[in-house]
Order: structure tokens, then sequence, then C-alpha cells
């Protein structure tokens, strides 16, 4: 079975326009005005915390913040919801700054 042959259209010369422009021109940290609501991101793995601090921008999130680094091993034997409180308590320190 011999596979069809693939055609660059103007839809897809266009297409990779698109992802060109947006892959050089990725979101610009921002910084908050006083009483803006932020939106706190987490995300645990078994080794690893993150967390990106955003605000909202002309219907957007900007990020802020983000940062993440590699658990001790001691801490990957805490389950999911330590580890999310871990999160919360460790980049609460570094963040309060924004709180």
């Amino acid at each position: 079975m011999k596979a069809s042959r693939f055609r660059w259209t103007d839809e897809c010369e266009e297409a990779f326009k698109e992802l060109k422009a947006y892959l050089v021109s990725p979101p610009l940290h921002s910084s908050p005005f006083t009483g803006e609501d932020l939106y706190l991101y987490l995300a645990t793995s078994d080794t690893t915390l993150s967390l990106v601090l955003v605000r909202e921008h002309e219907g957007t999130h900007r990020p802020m913040y983000y940062v993440s680094r590699v658990l001790t091993d001691v801490e990957t034997c805490y389950p999911h919801a330590e580890r999310v409180a871990l999160t919360l308590i460790y980049w609460g320190q570094k963040l309060r700054l924004y709180f």
C-alpha cells in the first residue's frame, strides 16, 4: 500500500506562519496592579513541585513568576495531598512579595 503524497497548500503555509509567530513571541512576564486578582497554578509529580503565578490581562493569563524544584528522597514518599501542601508552603514563603 503506497501512501498518498503530501501537498503543501496555502492553508498549510498560513498555519505554519501562525505557528512560527506564536513560538517566537511567548507570553512575557508582567507585573500586577494593586488589588488585582492573581491566579496560582500548582503541579506536583512523583519527583517535582511546580508553581506558576499569573495575572489576567485582556482575557489571557500572563505569567508573573514560575518555578519548580526537585523533591528530596524523603519528600518523594509523601502522599499527593502532602506534596500539594508542601508546594503551597514552600512557594508561599518565596512569594510573600505578592501577598
